[in-house]
């Protein structure tokens, strides 16, 4: 089993600086989209060091254990400590922060795949027609949404205040990642992207990409309808098919 991997990242038409990092690392089967906040240079010095740092630690095999999953939970630890610190320690960067989304393959014989993910960046997988988004975001939004649920009240009017994040990497002293633990199976193709894609374009329109287009024309065409969609933050997209 092997995985085919395309990526593409672009700013968009409204902002001037790239805040978006990503990884793709097909030797160690590692793949990260990160969308950083907080100003113009905070959320590019926090995206870069989320990236930085997991890559560091996860491709370091004197700290990796038998466990992907406390690999990564390590990783993201270590990640969140470094721009935390980074934040108290330069005034100009206090409070950036960036959300994380992982994909990891360790080409173990188990076909095991690992995701993780803190913020609102987004993996979806598509099959057989169908498409899944494996990712829950963390903002206002969702938060609300499971509350009307339990309670059985009604929604809230919507607000400026639905995207704003409940969880992201170096914002807080401690955070704590969603992780997936899923076997991989032939034909399957996954989206990793940020909000810059997934705020935009609608989750119907992207499973139509996924559906019709060629894996290496994805990330472009993905992109494409972005744009064309305002493109009013950074897009960032990798494109995985499994064979």
């Amino acid at each position: 089993m092997k995985l085919i991997v395309y990526s593409a990242i672009d700013v968009g038409l409204v902002r001037k600086n790239n805040q978006d990092s990503i990884l793709v690392d097909e030797e160690n089967g590692l793949f990260i989209v990160a969308d950083g906040m907080g100003g113009h240079q905070g959320g590019e010095v926090a995206s870069h060091l989320a990236v930085q740092t997991i890559s560091k630690r996860m491709n370091d095999k004197t700290k990796r254990t038998n466990s992907p999953i406390n690999d990564l939970r390590q990783a993201c630890t270590e990640a969140n400590a470094t721009i935390y610190q980074e934040s108290k320690d330069n005034l100009q960067l206090r409070g950036m922060g960036t959300t994380l989304c992982m994909f990891f393959f360790p080409n173990g014989k188990d076909q095991k795949s690992y995701i993780a993910n803190i913020g609102d960046s987004r993996i979806y997988m598509e099959k057989e027609d169908k498409m899944w988004l494996l990712t829950e975001d963390h903002n206002f939004i969702t938060t609300q949404q499971k509350a009307s649920f339990l309670s059985g009240e009604p929604m809230p009017a919507p607000s400026s205040e639905d995207n704003i994040l409940t969880k992201s990497v170096g914002f807080f002293p401690k955070m704590e990642p969603d992780i997936l633990e899923k076997k991989l199976e032939p034909g399957e193709k996954y989206l990793i992207c940020s909000d810059g894609l997934s705020g935009f374009v609608p989750y119907e329109e992207i499973h139509d990409i996924l559906k019709t287009c060629a894996l290496q024309d994805v990330p472009e065409e993905c992109i494409k309808k972005a744009l064309e969609a305002g493109g009013g933050d950074n897009i960032s997209v990798i494109a995985i098919e499994v064979q």
